[in-house]
C-alpha cells in the first residue's frame, strides 16, 4: 500500500472498477461526459479540488479539457501529456 492517499477523479462508469482497488482512497466522480468543454463546471471542480491541498496531479487524458481541472485546482506537481497545447498546464 502506497504511504500516501490516492484519490481518482474519472467517470461514473469506473467507479466500481476503483471501489476494487485498496490503493484508491476515494473516487470522485468527473460530472462531465467525454467530449463536453463546460468551462465554468471545470473551473468550480478545480476550486472544490483546491480545498483538499493535493501535492500531484497525474492527468492520464491528452486533451487540454482534462489539465484544466489540476491546474485550476493549483496542484503544484501536474504530471501528464503535453498535447493540445498543454505545455503551460502540466509542470512535467
Amino acid at each position: 500500500m502506497p504511504s500516501f492517499a490516492i484519490d481518482v477523479l474519472a467517470p461514473a462508469w469506473s467507479r466500481a472498477l476503483l471501489a476494487r482497488m485498496p490503493e484508491v482512497h476515494e473516487a470522485l466522480e468527473m460530472p462531465l461526459g467525454h467530449g463536453e468543454l463546460a468551462l465554468t463546471t471545470r473551473y468550480g471542480l478545480g476550486r472544490a479540488l483546491r480545498e483538499r491541498h493535493y501535492a500531484q496531479a497525474i492527468v492520464l487524458p491528452g486533451s487540454l479539457k482534462a489539465a484544466l481541472v489540476p491546474y485550476w485546482a493549483r496542484i503544484p506537481q501536474r504530471t501528464g501529456y503535453r498535447g493540445e497545447l498543454r505545455w503551460g498546464l502540466s509542470a512535467r
